[in-house]
């Protein structure tokens, strides 16, 4: 019997994901329920240290992203703060492995 994923959250929402098939230096931005906003990101290493900082504008309510980090991003756990115009911030958290 197949696993069931959890439900994705009713509203708008972001996640991050590695992407296996492009490489471990670039991470895919899941944007949902913010078609046509102006969304600024910010993805911050567990140090404090911005290593990509960037404005994106979804096109669809389930827009995906691809997000390419720097090559010397070392492994370890990174926090994704996108902010909608008016402030809401929405947070979540990336772990990248060697």
């Amino acid at each position: 019997m197949p696993t069931r994923l959890p439900r994705s959250p009713a509203g708008p929402s972001v996640a991050m994901s590695p992407n296996p098939c492009l490489g471990t230096d670039i991470l895919t931005l899941h944007l949902r329920g913010l078609r046509c906003c102006p969304i600024q990101v910010r993805v911050v290493s567990s140090t404090g240290e911005v290593v990509l900082e960037r404005e994106v504008f979804p096109l669809s309510n389930h827009h995906r992203l691809p997000l390419l980090l720097p090559t010397n991003s070392p492994a370890g756990m990174y926090h994704c703060v996108a902010v909608q115009p008016g402030g809401k911030a929405m947070k979540t958290w990336l772990a990248l492995m060697d």
